[in-house]
């Protein structure tokens, strides 16, 4: 019944599991980020450590706040897509500390720039899973959250540290393999994500609309 459910609206769905699976292989590869501090500044695995976890403590509840806030304001003012429509904006600002932190000319910016990343990276675990509670059918609701969980850690957790892996092997070479090879999954993914997340918006508002008949009738 999910696969029925989501083969009645192709974008839509691909907007949802596939975009955000996308923006995950993002957010992934900062699991490559304490060894680039190591490899580019010869910090210790303490140090980059007690970094990750300031960026993480400022930037991902600013986030967290951030996009719950201003989600909530354009619901009010009648964007139905608002969370979707959010997540697509979300890989292009993703995008710009992920590019640039992995070559960074000090580790003071590389370090500045976590918080960015972590800001964005808190934006998808709240606007999917509220985007799709808003147009999904109540019986379906929970495989639905389950499907996107599913999506997102397997690919992520997969593809994220692998990717640039796989191209600091066979695509470039020398010491600073690894930092293009950040850069570069980040300046193809980000706008990937955006197009495929943005091409399930049309879709995504017309059920909504169907959502919001139903309940009006009922």
């Amino acid at each position: 019944e999910v696969f029925a459910f989501l083969r009645r609206y192709p974008l839509m769905a691909l907007s949802l599991f596939v975009g955000s699976a996308m923006f995950s292989v993002i957010a992934y590869t900062d699991s490559w980020y304490p060894e680039l501090f190591v490899r580019t500044w010869g910090w210790t695995a303490r140090e980059t450590g007690r970094m990750n976890g300031i960026s993480s403590v400022i930037g991902g509840p600013l986030g967290l706040l951030f996009v719950g806030w201003y989600s909530s304001r354009a619901l009010a003012r009648g964007e139905s897509d608002a969370c979707l429509k959010l997540t697509a904006w979300a890989a292009l600002g993703i995008m710009i500390p992920a590019c640039l932190l992995p070559i960074a000319p000090s580790a003071t910016i590389m370090a500045g720039l976590l918080i960015p990343y972590k800001f964005f990276i808190a934006f998808t675990p709240v606007l999917i899973p509220s985007a799709i509670q808003m147009v999904a059918p109540n019986h379906l609701r929970a495989q639905l959250g389950a499907t996107f969980l599913l999506a997102t850690g397997l690919f992520g957790v997969s593809m994220g540290p692998i990717l640039p892996a796989f191209l600091s092997d066979f695509v470039f070479t020398g010491a600073r393999a690894l930092p293009h090879a950040l850069s570069t999954t980040a300046l193809v993914l980000g706008p990937l994500t955006f197009c495929i997340t943005w091409l399930g918006l049309k879709q995504y508002r017309q059920r909504y609309a169907e959502m919001a008949q139903t309940r009006h009738s009922g």
